[in-house]
């Protein structure tokens, strides 16, 4: 009597990590997550309020065409990217270091035509270091969005070769980007989490077990209902989208 071949084991749910993003208002953090998460990109966008949450499945190639890639035993990496994209508001600010103490990685923003928004960024990377430690604690990414300006008579009011220096000086990569075009976007997400795997702390960090839809899903923590004009004591509501 023949009997059947075992079933072969269950893959080990892919790693899941937190990704925090944190710069000023305005220079355009919602915009690369939709963009990288949805694909999608919206002119005059309201500013977020408290914070928003999305996620991912990233799938990472060893070269050569993705889809490829993810078809072959051993030929990509993956993991759920949990994005959380903080208001850069002033009255918000308070708020960041509940989103970021427990992150994997930071994408820390700026506007490539605005040099206030880049000196915002130092502000931030010391604040972090303050509150997770040295850069073998969270692994940082510095973004230049909005180089699409650039091109439309805009001036570059950051030197790249000053930003670039900047970010080895700390142990972070540097990365240009249009959320408006989609340039650069992929890049940024897709080289911090290749560097959060790379880690060794986080390398055998497993997934929780949750399940994960590959086209992402999006969270909008919202601040108390009263916080505009001085809060109340309600903690903060959210909304699924």
């Amino acid at each position: 009597m023949s009997h059947p071949f075992p079933s072969p084991p269950s893959p080990a749910p892919p790693p899941r990590f937190k990704a925090v993003l944190l710069g000023e208002g305005r220079v355009g953090k919602t915009s690369l997550v939709s963009r990288y998460v949805d694909g999608t990109y919206e002119d005059g966008r309201a500013p977020t309020l408290g914070a928003s949450y999305a996620e991912k499945l990233v799938v990472l190639g060893n070269g050569g065409d993705k889809a490829e890639n993810s078809e072959r035993e051993g030929g990509c990496k993956k993991a759920v990217l949990s994005i959380w994209d903080t208001a850069g508001q002033e009255r918000y600010r308070s708020l960041g270091p509940i989103y970021y103490r427990d992150a994997e990685g930071a994408v820390l923003v700026y506007d490539v035509t605005d040099s206030s928004t880049f000196e915002r960024v130092r502000d931030w990377i010391r604040e972090l270091r303050a509150m997770v430690g040295d850069e073998d604690k969270i692994c940082l990414v510095i973004v230049g969005n909005k180089i699409d300006l650039l091109g439309a008579g805009g001036e570059r009011a950051v030197a790249l070769k000053e930003a670039r220096e900047y970010a080895r000086s700390v142990g972070a990569e540097h990365y240009c980007t249009s959320a408006k075009d989609g340039i650069g976007v992929d890049d940024v997400f897709e080289g911090l989490t290749r560097k959060i795997l790379d880690s060794p702390k986080y390398r055998s960090k497993l997934d929780d077990g949750a399940s994960v839809r590959p086209g992402g899903r999006r969270l909008i923590i919202l601040p108390p209902s009263g916080d505009q004009q001085g809060g109340d004591e309600d903690g903060p509501r959210s909304t699924c989208c």
